[in-house]
């Protein structure tokens, strides 16, 4: 689960979006701000979740599904429930390894059954630079952090001051 997402501002004039009823545009911005979604793009989003989040039917939100499906913004498996946005890579990049690590992990929990996860392996593997199937452990850092600390803000305020103290004894 994220806690925030970016929403471009080309989501509303681009020709995928725009080509989309009121309902498809509705539903395409949910799921890409809906706290199911995840760093992959790709979570289990059942009927009830979206009909309870967005206050539709069941159908409503089914036939939704289909337009977007049809639009090539995002496709759901009806056997899994697991929904996966088309680029979603494009506009929310990997940015570090800790992010390809998340990437991984969330990638690994997709069922094999999810009729779209062979076409999702092939692109987000090129695109993300993770190969299939993704290696979890790094033997190196098993507390999976980073592996140089940050300078804290003391740290950094006392080594100005040493530096201070240094030239004013200097002249």
């Amino acid at each position: 689960m994220r806690h925030f997402g970016l929403v471009h501002t080309s989501f509303w004039s681009s020709p995928t979006i725009r080509g989309l009823s009121e309902d498809g545009r509705s539903l395409a911005l949910y799921l890409l701000t809906c706290p199911h979604n995840t760093i992959a793009g790709t979570f289990r989003l059942p009927d009830g979740y979206a009909s309870e989040d967005l206050q539709w039917t069941i159908e409503r939100v089914s036939k939704v599904f289909a337009e977007l499906s049809a639009n090539c913004f995002a496709t759901r498996c009806d056997a899994t429930k697991w929904v996966v946005i088309h680029k979603h890579l494009k506009f929310n990049a990997l940015e570090n390894p800790n992010q390809r690590k998340s990437f991984a992990k969330v990638v690994a929990t997709v069922p094999d059954q999810c009729c779209w996860k062979p076409d999702f392996m092939r692109v987000s593997g090129l695109s993300s630079g993770i190969e299939s199937p993704p290696d979890l452990v790094d033997k190196s850092n098993p507390l999976q952090t980073v592996s140089k600390p940050f300078l804290n803000q003391e740290t950094e305020t006392e080594t100005e001051q040493e530096q201070e103290q240094d030239s004013g004894a200097e002249l």
